[in-house]
């Protein structure tokens, strides 16, 4: 009876394990990076965010804001924070893209992903990082 821990089938099978275990390592690295940068986007957000309700505005006051915005541009902490939180929903989903990608599974994660939120997110990050009319 050949030993099963030993000989060149059971070395192969070790290296292929191994290399199948760096791919993983790396695809979390990688999914932890996207992740990081979506923290980051979030917290600019919240940064700016504060600016603006620090000024305590109404919301009507707000609504004017974006109703200027939408016919001028000019670089405010209004616009500043919605650019970032902009960028947080679409780099949001470019983890969701990873993860299903890579297959990745959690119990916890898993049922956010099926949420009918994941297809609008998709859209937010297609008009985000794909300029159209």
């Amino acid at each position: 009876m050949a030993n099963e821990t030993s000989g060149p089938k059971f070395e192969r099978r070790v290296a292929a394990m191994q290399a199948e275990m760096g791919r993983v390592l790396k695809r979390l690295a990688s999914l932890s990076i996207a992740m990081m940068r979506a923290d980051a986007a979030w917290e600019a957000y919240s940064r700016e965010r504060a600016k603006v309700v620090q000024t305590n505005p109404s919301e009507d006051e707000l609504d004017a804001a974006m109703r200027r915005q939408l016919t001028r541009v000019e670089n405010n902490d209004f616009l500043r924070a919605a650019a970032y939180l902009s960028v947080w929903f679409a780099l949001l989903y470019v983890v969701v893209e990873g993860w299903r990608k890579w297959k990745f599974f959690d119990t916890k994660v898993d049922p956010l992903l099926t949420a009918i939120h994941i297809d609008e997110l998709k859209q937010y990050r297609h008009a985000i990082f794909h300029a159209e009319e």
